[in-house]
C-alpha cells in the first residue's frame, strides 16, 4: 500500500523588486515538514512563483 503524502505550497510575488517568497507544509507518515523561503531565481509574475514554490516543496518531499 502506498504511503499518503501531503503537500501545501504558497507562493508571493514583489512586483517592485521582481523577488519571490515560498513555504511549504509536507505531512509524511512520520514527520512534517514546514519550511519556506526566498527564490533564488528571478521571477516573472506571481504565476512564476508559484510554480517554483511547488517545485521546491515536491522536490523536498521526495528527499524525505
Amino acid at each position: 500500500m502506498q504511503p499518503t503524502v501531503t503537500v501545501c505550497s504558497d507562493a508571493s510575488f514583489s512586483n517592485d523588486n521582481k523577488l519571490g517568497a515560498w513555504a511549504c507544509y509536507i505531512r509524511l507518515p512520520d514527520r512534517v515538514i514546514k519550511t519556506g523561503g526566498i527564490i533564488k531565481q528571478p521571477c516573472t509574475d506571481s504565476t512564476n512563483a508559484e510554480r517554483l514554490g511547488l517545485a521546491n516543496a515536491l522536490w523536498l518531499a521526495d528527499q524525505n
